[in-house]
């Protein structure tokens, strides 16, 4: 069922759906933004920011009608998820008592991110190019052949965020251990 149909867009419910989900991810971001002025809050918020925009373009990625829009949202896609992780692992370090990383950890991060950023827009080595598919979801892609190299840094960034965080709550971080677990 397509609610708005142009030469750009084919919006559907689903579409829909997600720029709501956006919305209230959004929603929250401003709420804790504006509810607190410690530094792991605001890393959370940072950290969810790459979330609303990640469910945003999902969301638009399945509604795009042209090759060139379905791209260009592709590799941004891309370099917003591998924001995601590295950005959890630093709220993973702030958290609870919002002490601030080295800047060398921090100058790591960024690099990371922006080499990762770098093969995303200027190459096909992670992924492809889109394929139409038709359907629910207009457009898919294939993996290229550096497509692990994404894998790794997703799941090895969330990996050690969670280890941060249960060494937090074992230790009892920073009154983490009573509040902590249902955060977990």
């Amino acid at each position: 069922m397509l609610l708005i149909n142009t030469n750009l867009f084919a919006v559907t419910p689903y579409t829909i759906i997600g720029w709501i989900i956006a919305a209230l991810v959004g929603s929250l971001i401003l709420t804790i933004f504006m509810g607190s002025k410690k530094h792991s809050s605001r890393a959370f918020v940072f950290s969810m920011f790459w979330v609303m925009l990640w469910a945003f373009g999902v969301s638009t990625f399945t509604a795009v009608r042209s090759y060139a829009f379905a791209e260009i949202l592709l590799r941004a896609f891309y370099v917003v998820v591998d924001a995601i992780p590295i950005s959890f692992c630093y709220f993973a370090l702030v958290f609870p008592n919002g002490t601030r990383p080295s800047k060398k950890l921090i100058a790591f991060f960024m690099i990371i991110w922006a080499l990762l950023a770098t093969l995303h827009i200027f190459t096909d080595l992670i992924h492809g190019a889109p394929l139409y598919v038709g359907g629910i979801q207009y457009w898919g892609w294939q993996f290229g052949p550096l497509w692990f190299v994404y894998d790794i840094s997703f799941i090895g960034f969330f990996f050690i965020s969670m280890v941060i965080l249960f060494r937090k709550l074992r230790r009892g971080h920073g009154g983490f251990s009573q509040k902590g677990f249902w955060l977990i």
